[in-house]
């Protein structure tokens, strides 16, 4: 099964706080608030450097004494974010919810660059069907006050020194189904992890260097999913068994991880895609190739 990062996964371990789901009887405020001046312990990390899920750690009354600073210079208290539909505006950064999953937000500190202050991650989901998670990094900037680095429409999982984005929810119905799978009775000969990895450093990111080894991992899933054989689409139907989102998902990944060279990443996929829509296949996975690297630029802190 693909390494995709649910948050369902694995446990946020950390110990500098309770990561049971919070309530009045917490630690008080003021002593949740000091966590960021001591010496935090080391992200736990497995040996394949796995994420870890979101778990919250910050009590509601902790929540209530911190300030998030967003883009637009709005400001708001944890407690009160994300925003819930009180007067029904929102943009594109500023989200409006229902009060019920604002409440079940997760809040969770995690020290992910290892500079003994922890990040603020939130994460929460809107409803809808197939979607919606949005997560949110933000980092210290004075006592009690946080500013937003980060605002993506999916799932973050903290890594040790960054994060990795996860994006298989916009592909879901890249030529197929949402729930079409080949995984029955198939295997992965690398089963890579599909993601995206950001570098977290002075309090903004980069995206992480070039992994030879995933690349490696990524042809080998390519080469086995070109031998199995890619299905002819009917023209009345327009989905098949979920094959070429299996490509998708791959070159994806592989675009994030060479320094998003388009070029690299369409001859990579001319080698193993030999179907004749080829054409219209790479035309679609250019379009959100491009719309992709503009969302992240656009709603992520960059060096």
């Amino acid at each position: 099964m693909h390494k995709i990062l649910f948050p369902a996964v694995l446990i946020c371990m950390l110990t500098l706080v309770s990561c049971n789901n919070t309530g009045e009887k917490e630690a008080p405020a003021k002593d949740s608030l000091k966590t960021g001046e001591k010496k935090l312990p080391d992200l736990p990390v497995s040996k394949d450097n796995a994420s870890f899920e979101l778990k919250t750690n910050v009590s509601s009354a902790t929540a209530k004494g911190i300030t998030l600073v967003l883009e637009n210079d709005n400001k708001l208290t944890l407690d009160k974010y994300p925003q819930y539909y009180d007067n029904g505006q929102g943009d594109d950064l500023t989200e409006t919810v229902e009060k019920s999953t604002r409440d079940s937000a997760i809040r969770c500190l995690i020290d992910v660059d290892q500079d003994n202050t922890p990040e603020l991650f939130t994460q929460y989901y809107t409803g809808g069907a197939h979607c919606c998670d949005v997560s949110d990094v933000f980092t210290k900037t004075s006592e009690n006050t946080y500013k937003r680095i980060c605002h993506y429409r999916g799932i973050i999982s903290p890594e040790k020194n960054g994060i990795s984005l996860a994006f298989q929810e916009d592909l879901g119905y890249f030529s197929t189904c949402y729930a079409c799978s080949i995984e029955d009775g198939f295997k992965w000969p690398a089963d890579v992890e599909r993601d995206i990895k950001l570098e977290l450093k002075n309090g903004a990111f980069s995206y992480a260097g070039k992994s030879d080894k995933l690349n490696e991992g990524i042809e080998a899933d390519l080469n086995a999913l070109k031998a199995r054989g890619i299905p002819n689409i009917k023209e009345d139907d327009m989905m098949d068994d979920g094959t070429r989102k299996e490509y998708a998902v791959l070159l994806v990944t592989y675009y994030f991880n060479t320094d998003r060279d388009l070029a690299k990443t369409k001859e990579l996929f001319l080698k193993y895609y030999n179907n004749a829509d080829k054409n219209k296949i790479w035309k679609d996975l250019e379009e959100y190739l491009n719309s992709k690297t503009s969302e992240l630029k656009k709603n992520i802190k960059f060096q």
